[in-house]
């Protein structure tokens, strides 16, 4: 898995690029703030990289690609 093996290179600015789109929304669990944006996601992980050992992903919200979308 990307997030696991960039998580324990402490590489925050590798995940961002390789999970996330800079539309992404990010929020913690009892947090207000909404994180979007490369340089504000990017921020947001540097953080959980540097205080956490682990780290847990749930998908929320998922909006679907057109039939004319490729993933590259």
């Amino acid at each position: 898995m990307v997030v696991e093996a960039r998580w324990e290179q402490n590489d925050a600015k590798g995940i961002v690029a390789k999970v996330y789109v800079p539309e992404t929304e990010i929020t913690g669990e009892q947090t207000e703030p909404l994180f979007t944006g490369t340089e504000a996601l990017t921020s947001l992980v540097e953080s959980l990289v540097a205080d956490s050992t682990t780290a847990t992903i749930r998908l929320d919200r998922v909006t679907p690609l057109g039939a004319d979308s490729a993933y590259t």
